[in-house]
């Protein structure tokens, strides 16, 4: 490799670890080392390997704590070439990031700029702006001002590419790179990256594995077990790993690659053993290329490079490797949103007519010859794209299955909707004032199963559909409800939420007849606009006071309050607990993170306000929870369900936890419990968790439910046991 006229500081910043590498002028690599995230490790480390050299402008590699990644479709490839395009469909992504986002984007097979002409695929990946900030903060505390940040992924990516290059041209290796709450996956060949998508399996999901693997109590001491590298995990090994392979197995069904060995980036060198036994519980081989070898074809040479060297300094490595001058291969720049729009952006901007679309609008009178049913909100059901083709028959009869559930190629982002010719419009004379809301029937939808989306995912890419299918004006409803209707049949499934399949209640359909034609169409049509909005990130929510994210368990997290700060990492993880009889020892009994809970999500609106209905059901329990978004607080009511609590171990609870941002609180605070109220200070302000105090107490509350409440958790215990009842909490959550 070229040499260099400085000596380099090259640094990985993972969620929990950070690797180091020193390179003289030579460009000879002279210490490698990996250290825990905290300042006196990094000194250490910097005194050992790099005595006396300059910090400043460090070269670091950063794994965010939650990301996202996309490979381009064939059609997107063709059409998205410029930075804005690209920009706008990182955008449009269904990652449930904070906007605004730093992106960037390479060439999948060579890892070069994209060129604004050509038709090779892309890969975008990135993270919000807000998590770079605060990653360049933390660096300037373990003292790397004015550092050099850039995405690890892309490197890594081309740090395999190059391993492959020496390797059987059929290996497909499963990048899975480790992020706090979430990650990114891609699928790499010797040729590029075949495929990329997102997984909710970060290292939240990996505590939760080994919490149960150990039978812990607190997922705090397997996290610190987790990273004790004297604990031998020898004999829970394989169970913590087929957990986590069970969530995995999907995400690779899904990006549509058939890996052969996997290469887990983000992880300490010291929890090795985890990559080997996910590969092991995936029928996969580990990556592990030989790494002298591997320095070796990058024209990498000097004291420190040793066959040795972990696996996980791959990327760093091949950083190494490279003369550190402008912008390489597999290490793209970030996209400058105010970048020059390209002299000729024609193919990003040439609108793509979506064929399957054509005929739901034109479908005439059999949108409305249901009979007139109950005004109730139409949601689009956020789940598996298999139940697609039962909900097309129902909604659009002259659509046929097939249509409905084929895949919508993305169309580019232009800056303003284009109106689109419909043709002909269905007159509204014959209407009735009500009968726009019997679009759809009530349909029994598709066995819940866990929902994972995903770049590719069609219920994904229809999303921003309805931007290009205008809502008619008041006098014509009509198409309004097709456009309507056209989101439910790209979104995969389409029914009314009614709990227990039972139709509205008496006080509401009483109810309804005092509001006129006229108020219900305007209510309806405001509801639909509302829903086609929010069906562009349906799986989160923001207003000018919060936000948050839903899991593809159900779980919320990411609870942001204003000032863009985490106050909540986690609301609502549950599990069952029990205690073996006669002693105060617990055990493990179930959990939401179980292969058997099959979970459903659906966004939609009621009366002006969006809504998650989140349902689940275990072999021990199920859960219901209603989230009911409100201008400046959260309502969350929780019905569990016992169904198996029996067991001979000992009684079984339900726990039912919150989980606080510790970084959010204030110095010193503790959790003040009141009757009905839990109150936390944070460096906001107060975050107030008020439940119904009729049903839930601190321990000792004759008649009453048991919660608890720490620095930062709040526990609520529902009663288990084979006499074990239905119970209700009632939560209304206001963030500062």
């Amino acid at each position: 490799m070229a040499s260099q006229s400085v000596p380099r500081l090259l640094v990985e910043l993972a969620p929990h670890s950070v690797q180091l590498a020193v390179i003289n002028a030579a460009g000879r690599l002279e210490g490698f080392k990996e250290c825990a995230l905290e300042a006196a490790a990094v000194t250490t480390v910097l005194a050992e390997i790099a005595p006396g050299l300059a910090t400043a402008n460090a070269q670091v590699l950063l794994v965010p704590a939650s990301g996202f990644v996309l490979r381009s479709s064939a059609e997107e490839a063709a059409s998205m070439r410029t930075t804005k395009s690209l920009l706008a469909r990182a955008e449009s992504a269904p990652h449930g990031l904070g906007s605004p986002l730093s992106v960037v984007a390479f060439d999948a097979t060579n890892g070069s700029r994209v060129d604004t002409v050509g038709a090779s695929p892309w890969v975008v990946t990135g993270a919000a702006t807000e998590q770079v900030d605060a990653a360049k903060a933390q660096l300037a505390s373990l003292g790397f001002s004015a550092a050099n940040v850039r995405l690890a992924l892309p490197v890594r990516i081309g740090a395999v590419v190059t391993a492959l290059q020496d390797m059987p041209e059929s290996t497909r290796v499963l990048v899975w790179q480790v992020g706090e709450t979430d990650a990114q996956l891609a699928c790499v060949s010797a040729a590029g990256c075949e495929a990329a998508g997102l997984a909710a399996i970060g290292f939240t999901q990996i505590f939760e594995a080994v919490q149960a693997g150990l039978g812990l109590k607190f997922r705090a001491a397997a996290a610190k077990l987790f990273f004790n590298n004297d604990y031998d995990f020898s004999e829970t090994a394989g169970p913590v790993a087929e957990r986590l392979a069970a969530v995995l197995r999907p995400a690779i069904t899904a990006l549509g690659c058939a890996p052969t060995a996997l290469h887990v980036a983000g992880l300490p060198a010291g929890q090795a053993w985890l990559a080997k036994a996910v590969a092991s519980a995936l029928e996969l081989a580990p990556l592990a290329p030989d790494m002298a070898a591997f320095c070796a074809q990058r024209g990498l040479g000097g004291s420190a490079v040793a066959a040795t060297l972990p696996v996980s300094a791959l990327g760093v490595l091949f950083q190494a490797s490279s003369t550190g001058g402008g912008e390489q291969a597999w290490q793209p720049g970030w996209l400058d949103v105010n970048a020059p729009v390209s002299v000729a952006p024609a193919p990003a901007s040439a609108p793509v007519a979506p064929k399957p679309v054509a005929p739901v609008i034109k479908a005439p009178a059999p949108v409305v010859a249901p009979a007139p049913a109950k005004p109730a909100p139409v949601p689009v059901m956020a789940s598996a794209a298999a139940a697609a083709p039962k909900a097309a028959p129902v909604i659009m009869k002259p659509v046929p299955a097939s249509a409905a559930a084929a895949p919508v190629a993305p169309k580019p982002m232009t800056a303003a909707p284009i109106m689109k010719p419909v043709a002909p419009t269905p007159k509204p004379a014959p209407l009735p004032a009500p009968a726009p809301v019997a679009v759809v029937a009530p349909v029994v939808p598709a066995a819940p199963v866990p929902i994972l989306f995903l770049p590719d995912d069609p219920v994904v890419e229809a999303a921003p559909e309805p931007e290009i299918i205008q809502v008619a004006p008041k006098k014509k409803p009509v198409a309004l409800f097709a456009a309507i209707a056209a989101v439910v049949v790209l979104g995969g499934a389409g029914a009314f939420f009614m709990t227990k399949g039972k139709s509205a209640s008496p006080e509401v359909v009483a109810a309804v007849p005092q509001l006129s034609a006229e108020e219900l169409r305007l209510r309806e049509e405001e509801n639909a606009r509302m829903l086609v909005e929010e069906m562009k990130s349906p799986r989160s929510f923001r207003n000018e006071r919060y936000s948050f994210e839903v899991s593809d368990r159900g779980l919320l997290r990411k609870m942001v309050g204003v000032g863009n700060k985490t106050i909540i990492d986690e609301f609502g993880w549950l599990e069952l607990q029990g205690m073996f009889t006669g002693t105060a020892k617990t055990f493990y009994a179930g959990a939401m993170g179980d292969t058997d809970y099959k979970p459903a999500i659906n966004k939609t609106v009621r009366d002006g306000k969006v809504v998650f209905e989140i349902t689940g059901v275990h072999s021990r329990f199920s859960v219901e929870t209603l989230v009911t978004c409100l201008p400046s607080s959260l309502k969350i009511e929780t019905v569990f369900k016992p169904i198996n609590m029996d067991d001979p171990r000992g009684p079984i609870s339900g726990v039912y936890t919150v989980k606080m941002n510790r970084a959010s609180l204030s110095l010193g605070q503790k959790a003040v419990v009141a009757p009905g109220s839990v109150t936390y200070s944070t460096q906001s302000g107060p975050a107030v968790i008020k439940f119904n105090g009729d049903a839930w107490g601190q321990a000792g509350e004759e008649g009453k439910e048991t919660l608890m409440a720490s620095s930062s958790f709040v526990v609520f215990y529902f009663s288990g046991g084979p006499e074990a009842k239905e119970g209700k909490l009632v939560i209304e959550l206001t963030l500062p």
